[in-house]
């Protein structure tokens, strides 16, 4: 095992140092445009652009943390490096993801209603009929923001019927749901799956069929969506397919927002040892499909492409 001596391990903790400055550094930035932010100094224009910044500041500081155990651990592989990097910031992904679930949805809410309490509170006395008006239609207003809430805490919540039910049943349950909430005709092809997986299995591809309707539902501009099951002999596929505007993937496209979850996506699928693809149909709509081994066999080196279908195309 190689190990850092002497003058060696001098060089490497003066390293070490200076990238925990570094990372303090970009903490401190952080804060003040967080600080901005909070004061309403910045002007609306640059509210994106802000949120845009302290994204990458976190990058940032999620490399040079990655970076100290790098330079410090000789044993420390570039490409152990790259997957811790990649764990973290898909942690930071789904972080940011709830935060602004909450921030525009079961906040923006909370924040209306407390301004039409106190507009209530004003006109007991003079118009009580009118405060009684405004008093029921907040009473609705708390009703949705409850509803928010527990529809927040169960996408967060492995399903609690997974273990009990399994896959397939899990996800018919799930889609009863996600198609009320969102509104989409969704059709399920789960038939195939009729046996158990192990359980960090069945809740890994739970969580990717999840993210990949999550998409479906707030980017794709789709009315309908599939969800296939196929079991072959050595492996398993799983499809959510929709009929919206399609998708076409550029690093340099949207340089400020994640791609939609599609790290944290094909981290699970590396997890599995498995791919995810992602289709542009050609004729509008999009398709993801992960293929898992079953038995589970090594992880690939890479679990993500996206390709462009021609029109009624099939991926190779």
């Amino acid at each position: 095992m190689t190990t850092w001596d002497g003058s060696l391990r001098d060089i490497a903790t003066e390293a070490a140092a200076i990238l925990k400055r570094t990372c303090a550094e970009l903490e401190n930035l952080i804060y003040k445009v967080e600080a901005l932010q909070g004061s309403g100094a910045l002007p609306v224009s640059q509210a994106e652009a802000g949120h845009i910044l302290i994204n990458r500041l976190h990058r940032l500081m999620e490399h040079c943390t990655a970076d100290i155990t790098y330079i410090t651990d000789p044993s420390t592989e570039a490409d152990d490096n790259e997957s811790r990097i990649r764990y973290i910031q898909s942690q930071e992904e789904e972080r940011q993801r709830i935060a602004h679930e909450l921030r525009e949805g079961l906040a923006q809410l909370l924040a209306n209603a407390v301004f039409e309490l106190e507009s209530c509170l004003h006109l007991l006395e003079d118009n009580p009929s009118l405060a009684r008006e405004g008093l029921h239609l907040l009473q609705e207003e708390f009703r949705e923001g409850l509803e928010l809430a527990q529809n927040l805490i169960t996408e967060l919540q492995p399903p609690l019927l997974l273990n009990e039910l399994g896959l397939a049943a899990s996800l018919e349950r799930y889609l009863e749901r996600f198609q009320r909430a969102s509104g989409l005709e969704v059709h399920a092809l789960l038939d195939e799956l009729t046996f158990r997986l192990p359980p960090t299995m069945e809740i890994t591809i739970f969580r990717i069929i999840q993210e990949a309707l999550r998409n479906v539902h707030q980017h794709a501009e789709a009315s309908q969506v599939l969800v296939d099951i196929e079991v072959e002999p050595d492996r398993l596929v799983f499809v959510v397919e929709d009929n919206g505007k399609g998708f076409t993937w550029h690093p340099l496209d949207h340089p400020g927002r994640r791609r939609w979850g599609l790290i944290g996506m094909r981290d699970r699928a590396l997890l599995l040892g498995g791919r995810l693809q992602i289709f542009d149909k050609g004729d509008g709509g999009t398709r993801v499909v992960l293929t898992v081994p079953y038995p589970l066999s090594p992880a690939p080196s890479s679990a993500i492409e996206a390709q462009t279908l021609p029109a009624g195309g099939e991926s190779a």
